[in-house]
Parts: structure tokens; sequence; C-alpha cells
């Protein structure tokens, strides 16, 4: 017999689970980033960073690198007008 809630996750409903697994992609991600320290500088390296964070197995490292664009000034428009566009042959 199966306890409830093996299947998946256990004990963590939809939901929950969501906001459990992107608290702690956060977590990684911000502990990372204080190792590293290292924050794009130009266009260029800005896209490098977002084209990683479009193809690693993170769910939610894109978004953290386009909020931090918007933090920056960048607008929404220029983010998916001209960033992501930009991503597409570098990441395929």
């Amino acid at each position: 017999m199966q306890d409830e809630g093996q299947e998946g996750q256990p004990g963590i409903s939809g939901g929950q689970g969501k906001g459990i697994r992107f608290l702690v992609e956060s977590a990684l991600r911000s502990v990372a980033s204080a190792s590293h320290n290292t924050e794009p500088k130009t266009r260029d390296e800005w896209i490098t960073q977002l084209c990683a964070a479009l193809v690693s197995e993170s769910e939610t490292s894109h978004k953290a690198v386009i909020s931090s664009l918007i933090a920056k000034g960048v607008t929404q428009r220029e983010v998916f007008q001209s960033y992501i566009p930009e991503c597409r042959p570098r990441v395929g």
C-alpha cells in the first residue's frame, strides 16, 4: 500500500510544490550569484546570461534574468523584441 502523496513529491500539493521549488531555486541562484558576484556589464553579457538561463534546467532562472534587466531600465518591449530574439541563434 502506498503512502498518500508518494507520487511526484511526497506531502506537497501541486501549487505548494511549485512555490517551494521557486523558493529553493531562488535561494540557490542567490548563493551562486553571491559567490560569483558577476552582474553583466554589457548587452552581450546580458544576452549570454539570458541564453544560459533559457537552456538551464531551472524553471525560473530566465524570470530572474528578465527581472534584473527590467530593474536596470530595459523595457519589457526591448526584452521581448530584442534580447530574446538575439538569443535564438545562440541556443538554436
